[in-house]
């Protein structure tokens, strides 16, 4: 339970400087109060669709405060997602630099 906690602070942290820079993602915040984090990351980064508030990260140069970064690289979560889940995470981040068409 610690690391969920640990995670969900993360996502708020992230949250916080994206709406500092401009961008507060509404929509992902209601998912957070209606789910399990741990839950809603899974489902996020199973997804095929790379949702807007990625790309958005991505453009803002704040990609390390995605969920995607959080799961592919941070430590303190490993033990909360599969490698699987890993790697879907780490290929998400990589569509970013892929050109479109």
């Amino acid at each position: 339970m610690n690391g969920e906690r640990e995670l969900y602070n993360a996502l708020v942290d992230g949250i916080a400087v994206a709406a500092v820079a401009g961008y507060y993602p509404q929509r992902f915040v209601k998912m957070m109060e209606q789910q399990n984090v741990v839950s809603l990351c899974k489902q996020f980064v199973k997804s095929g669709e790379l949702q807007s508030g990625l790309r958005r990260l991505n453009d803002m140069g704040l990609i390390e405060h995605s969920l995607e970064h959080l799961v592919a690289h941070d430590e303190r979560f490993k033990g909360l997602f599969t490698k699987m889940e890993r790697e879907a995470a780490v290929w998400r981040l990589s569509q970013l630099t892929e050109p479109v068409g």
